[in-house]
């Protein structure tokens, strides 16, 4: 008899060619960023990719998305931002941040609990079979988290769909 995969275990599955071509080797650092960053920086600040000098796994640059002015906070938080970075991979990682001005992507602003905005802009919808699978998850912060990474998949789907 075949074993049943988890949800979590398929969903890592497609999305890991994604997060590979932008230096992501899991989803955990983008799950995780507003735990990292802090849920304010969070909401100003996206990692891009992650980018390892050739042949090396250390003293990576983070590029990240900022949101407008908010570029000169990031900039002052990049010591505690590095620090947060490494202390979650175990070593040390990131070497650095390297800022571009852009728009964070809005998924992560919704469900950003520090967020006072009211986003109306149109937000993907996952396939209800994967809500429904979801809706089983007992634990609340990961029912969440898998809900943000279908809402996630499911724009980066449309959006591919539309080019």
């Amino acid at each position: 008899m075949a074993r049943m995969k988890t949800l979590a275990a398929a969903a890592a599955s497609s999305v890991k060619p994604m997060l590979a071509r932008h230096g992501f080797a899991s989803v955990d650092l983008l799950t995780s960023w507003s735990k990292i960053a802090g849920p304010l920086l969070a909401e100003i600040c996206q990692p891009i990719k992650v980018q390892f000098p050739k042949g090396a796994r250390r003293n990576a640059t983070l590029p990240c998305r900022v949101v407008g002015a908010a570029a000169l906070e990031v900039q002052h938080a990049e010591p505690q931002i590095v620090e947060r970075c490494n202390q979650f991979f175990g070593y040390a990682a990131v070497a650095r941040l390297k800022l571009h001005h852009g728009r964070v992507s809005t998924h992560l602003q919704r469900t950003n609990p520090a967020s006072k905005r009211a986003d109306t802009a149109e937000q993907p919808v996952p396939p209800q079979e994967f809500v429904d699978k979801v809706a089983g998850i007992s634990d609340p912060e990961l029912r969440e988290a898998m809900m943000r990474l279908g809402t996630a998949v499911a724009g980066h789907i449309e959006k591919t769909r539309k080019q």
